[in-house]
């Protein structure tokens, strides 16, 4: 993925919108922290699905420095034993960085995040949480 590409992308979609929640995953957090970080973007909101560990560590993705940046809510949504990075192992690299951040575990050992009812429903309560 080229992600500056990407971000010009995303940048010309929703360059318009005011109040912007962003729902990524994989690959597409990284882009929304890079996006956010270097100010293209300011959501309201992120939730990030299936958080991409391997990238940041096979990449010197300066994680810390972007993630103590973030002013808005960010919910990580990751499986229990996701072969990628675990949830536990999330919970703790993340919150190393700082404690603003929310979690929540959902069952299983896979990528497949197919499970939609439960994702719209935890995106819908955490939305909905930080309204006004």
């Amino acid at each position: 993925m080229d992600l500056e590409y990407e971000m010009e992308i995303l940048y010309e979609e929703i360059k318009y919108d005011k109040n912007i929640t962003i729902f990524a995953k994989s690959l597409w957090d990284i882009l929304a922290i890079m996006a956010m970080t270097e100010e293209w973007i300011n959501p309201s909101k992120c939730i990030f699905l299936w958080f991409p560990m391997w990238f940041v560590k096979n990449n010197e993705f300066p994680l810390e420095d972007y993630l103590s940046q973030i002013q808005c809510p960010v919910l990580f949504i990751q499986k229990a034993y996701d072969p990628a990075c675990d949830y536990q192992e999330l919970v703790d690299l993340i919150s190393a960085i700082s404690d603003k951040f929310h979690f929540h575990e959902i069952p299983g050992n896979d990528h497949e995040y197919d499970d939609i009812k439960e994702i719209k429903n935890l995106t819908l309560n955490f939305i909905n949480s930080f309204d006004d």
